[in-house]
């Protein structure tokens, strides 16, 4: 391994644990924690830090899709489980009725669909959409 600011072959290399967490379903029950190993090094000639062989980027992507996928698996099932009908949150919040069916019935876990659940689960907890008896 070689440093790419001096060249230097003297490189130090650490493993970190990381706890990954979702940014807005972190304080739910949504979401696990994952805690994944991630490689630091350190050059010894230049103190450069960093991950010199880009190892990280895969295990962060990976990491960051199985947060996705379980995070918007467990939001259809938080709303099972409350007797809370798709069709009702999206008519509640304007949404075209059949946008939460289709995300949900596909396992649609893209960025466009991701936002959407976002968008969901913050009015919900702002505005208290329940199911209305």
């Amino acid at each position: 391994m070689i440093c790419p600011c001096c060249g230097s072959t003297s490189i130090e290399t650490k493993e970190i644990k990381k706890v990954m967490e979702n940014d807005i379903f972190s304080h739910a029950i949504l979401l696990p924690t994952l805690v994944i190993n991630i490689t630091s090094n350190k050059c010894l000639q230049c103190s450069e830090i960093g991950d010199f062989e880009n190892r990280n980027s895969e295990i962060l992507e990976k990491a960051k899709i199985y947060i996705r996928e379980k995070s918007m698996s467990n939001f259809f099932i938080r709303l099972d489980n409350e007797c809370i009908k798709l069709t009702y949150v999206a008519r509640k919040l304007g949404l075209p009725m059949n946008i939460l069916q289709t995300i949900r019935d596909k396992n649609d876990y893209s960025d466009t669909a991701y936002s959407i659940i976002r968008m969901v689960f913050m009015l919900e907890n702002i505005w208290g959409v329940k199911r209305e008896i």
